[in-house]
């Protein structure tokens, strides 16, 4: 049932890995992918304004402005999450939970 599917994809040896899914879908699915995922930031309010370290995206399709992200609680996550927050991986979502943002975000070194 998803609507307004939208994925960017970009890699570079120079840069790094980036992709990025977001889609509009109704909010019983949107609230069921959030409790199926352990998030570091999972108390995290909907809404809640965030300092994003660097959330790329093709400027004239995604855009996840006043979204809320929730990052995947693993190992490589952990170890970055507060210095380069959201990275690597999770989920970021609308404010008025239309829209989902599953992201993936590996710079190069």
């Amino acid at each position: 049932n998803a609507e307004d599917i939208q994925f960017y994809c970009y890699t570079d040896s120079f840069n790094g890995e980036v992709m990025l899914l977001k889609f509009k879908i109704d909010k019983k699915f949107i609230l069921k992918e959030l409790k199926t995922y352990k998030f570091i930031n999972q108390d995290t309010k909907l809404g809640t304004k965030q300092k994003i370290y660097f959330m790329p995206s093709d400027k004239d399709r995604i855009v996840s402005d006043n979204y809320t992200f929730y990052v995947i609680d693993d190992k490589e996550n952990r170890e970055y999450y507060k210095q380069y927050f959201p990275y690597f991986s999770g989920i970021g979502v609308s404010p008025d939970l239309k829209y989902i943002l599953y992201y993936y975000i590996n710079p190069k070194d």
